[in-house]
């Protein structure tokens, strides 16, 4: 449903990474997510800089995405593979995002989606699933669900064109 790399580090020796050296080009505008910390970093041109490891993991886990004229998926807190592991189908249709993800039953499922400022967030719904919480915070939506049965569940979660 997307490409995206991710990329993990264990050592601080490195201030700078490129995307280039990751086999992305490196004219595109990347949106860069650091999964263990749940921190999106922002989006770059031609690579960042990762900062310190934070002790408490002992390494970084870069989720990096093309960045798309619209509302995307960044993550999941599921998987390192950020969303590979679960996601199931994905589809960006008439201002809905919408999926179908593999769920871990009473073990919230929190999407992280990157939320461009022409967009505004409206509502996240499940078939199999409880909305628990939402919270909007650098400039992305962070969307969690709680399922009480193991298997798959569709979720949509609707935005609004700011500039209609």
């Amino acid at each position: 449903f997307e490409d995206w790399v991710v990329v993990a580090r264990t050592q601080a020796d490195q201030a700078y990474l490129r995307f280039a050296d990751f086999g992305l080009q490196p004219d595109g505008v990347y949106y860069v997510f650091e999964f263990w910390t749940k921190k999106l970093l922002g989006a770059f041109h031609n690579g960042f800089a990762p900062g310190p490891i934070d002790t408490t993991y002992g390494c970084q886990v870069f989720c990096i995405r093309k960045r798309l004229d619209r509302p995307q998926v960044l993550a999941t807190n599921r998987h390192i593979s950020c969303g590979a592991y679960e996601i199931q189908q994905l589809q960006w249709k008439a201002e809905v995002l919408s999926g179908v993800s593999i769920l871990v039953p009473n073990d919230p499922y929190t999407l992280t989606i990157a939320v461009p400022r022409r967009f505004r967030f409206v509502s996240a719904v499940s078939d199999n699933a409880t909305l628990d919480r939402v919270a909007l915070k650098d400039s992305a939506a962070v969307v969690t669900f709680v399922s009480t049965t193991q298997g798959s569940a569709r979720w949509r979660i609707t935005f609004d064109r700011r500039d209609k």
